[in-house]
Formats: C-alpha cells, structure tokens, sequence
C-alpha cells in the first residue's frame, strides 16, 4: 500500500503585500521531506490580475501531491506529479487577492518510493543480541563485540584472547564525552541520523581516529569538506590541520580566501590555536598567489 503524508498550513494574507509566505514545515511521517507555500496576489510576475500559490517541495521524492486551498467557502483543489525538488505553481480564485486567510493542505501519495536497505542495527536487532558495553562515566552503552572487530582493527584487539575487555565485555572511555560515542556508533550502525554540527562531527572523527574506523573517516571528511562554511570554519580547521588532512586545508583556504572578512570577526576563529590561525592565513596566501598565476 502506498504511503500517504499531509499537512496543513492558515496564510493571512494582508493588503499590499507581495508575497505571504509559510515557514518551512516537515511533513508529519516524513522528516525529510519539507515544504512551503507562497501567495502571490498578482501572481509571481506581479502583473496578473489572477493570485498564484507557489508550492515548493524540498527532499527526494516521487509522488501524486494533492493540494486544496480554502477560503471563505471558495475551496479549489489541484493534483500534481511530484518529482524532487522543485515548485510547482497553482492558479488560485480572484476572491483570495487581499486580506483574507487562506488555508493549504497538502497530501502526498508515494508512487516511487525506493527498495529500503536493511540497516546494520535492524539486522543485529533480530538476531544478534548485544554482548558487551562501553562504559563512559556513569553512560553505558550496549554494543556488539564481533561488528566492531569487524571495521576497528583497535576493538578486534581489545576483544582478542586474554584481555580485560574479551573477559568482561566491558570496554571503559574516559577521553570521549557520551554524546560523541553515540554518534559515532549510530552513524556505524545506521542508525536514523539526524545533521549534527561541524564540531560534533570532527569530534565524531576524533573518535574514529583512535579506533582506525577508516570507512567512517573517509564518508565524515567528505561531508565536511562539501559543507565548509563561514559559521563552521573553525571546528573544520582545527581538525583538517591536527591531522593533517590536506584535501580539507585546500578546502579551508579556498574558503577563508573568499569570507576572511567574516571569518576573522567570529569569536570561534580568534579561539583557535595560533598555529593553526598562522597555519590558515599561510594557506590562503598560496591559494591566492595560485590564483593569480592561474590568471595570467
């Protein structure tokens, strides 16, 4: 059976005003699938004389959108393929111009939805219960020796022949805070995974270092250097030069050369370690010149 998703939303929509926009809303069963609406009284060229709503879809999807807008009695309806990110644009009633409210409602029916992969954690779940624990202060955590051998060549040892851990099954962390050894874990385990922040992924990756988990190395500085930005530089940096990771010092420099402005006034720059700001500002001079000589 196919999955159906809805969602409502109420625009008050005053005098003059060009465009009345809702905020940016999830629909309920789908996290990550959001939406919007837009009302333009004279439609998005604002020379029309008939108002248009503006319907625009974030997220991966494939679907029969139903949506019905209702004001005051006059209800009109429209049903629209749905594929991916895109807006989509719906011919409203003249009544609906100003000062009125208009209320949205949008359905969802998934017709493309992709085959699901079974995640590590639904796997184990069925039949293979937990047999050891990580101890992080008065945290536990419930983990399977056997998977972690399999991608820590630092957990195959500690769970080998004659060690503490292989005899308890307990293995104590006292230089990882909880919540970092959680997200690495559910990220390892394919657990649902919502965005964490720049600093608590390259803590996530400070982790993953000590335990040599390369493939999670490898996907996490991948993220970051697709995700660098002015309000995220500084965590960023600080990691890509204690550890020497080029890729994201190149990554770095392009960025800190194009928003040094911006970067520099943050609190979180002037915190960072002074060879690493040196470091930085080094790095950005020979992406400059590289520039330069690229030009001419």
């Amino acid at each position: 059976m196919a999955e159906i998703y809805a969602d409502t939303v109420t625009l008050r929509i005053g005098y003059g005003i060009e465009c009345t926009s809702s905020c940016l809303r999830s629909i309920p069963g789908d996290s990550q699938l959001k939406w919007t609406v837009d009302h333009y009284p004279q439609g998005r060229s604002k020379t029309s004389d008939v108002p248009e709503a503006c319907i625009t879809i974030s997220g991966s999807i494939t679907a029969i959108m139903k949506a019905t807008f209702v004001m005051e009695g006059d209800k009109k309806t429209a049903i629209v393929d749905v594929k991916d990110s895109r807006v989509y644009s719906i011919p409203l009633f003249k009544s609906c111009m100003y000062n009125c409210r208009l209320e949205c409602t949008v359905t969802f029916r998934l017709t493309g939805k992709k085959l699901a992969l079974p995640m590590v954690h639904e796997m184990l779940a069925k039949s293979y219960p937990s047999d050891s624990k990580i101890i992080i202060g008065p945290s536990e955590i419930t983990i399977h020796r056997d998977f972690l051998s399999m991608i820590s060549p630092v957990f195959k040892a500690m769970f080998g022949s004659d060690t503490k851990e292989a005899q308890t099954g307990i293995v104590e962390i006292t230089d990882y805070t909880a919540d970092t050894v959680n997200n690495a874990l559910d990220y390892c385990y394919g657990r649902p995974f919502e965005n964490k922040s720049a600093a608590e992924v390259t803590d996530m990756l400070r982790f993953y270092d000590k335990y040599d988990m390369q493939a999670s190395i490898e996907k996490l500085e991948g993220w970051l250097e697709s995700n660098i930005s002015v309000n995220n530089f500084a965590p960023i940096a600080a990691y890509a030069w204690q550890y020497s990771q080029k890729s994201l010092q190149n990554a770095c420099a392009q960025v800190f050369h194009i928003y040094s402005t911006d970067i520099i006034c943050g609190s979180d720059f002037v915190n960072l370690e002074p060879d690493v700001i040196v470091a930085v500002i080094k790095a950005c001079k020979e992406c400059a010149a590289f520039e330069t000589k690229d030009s001419e």
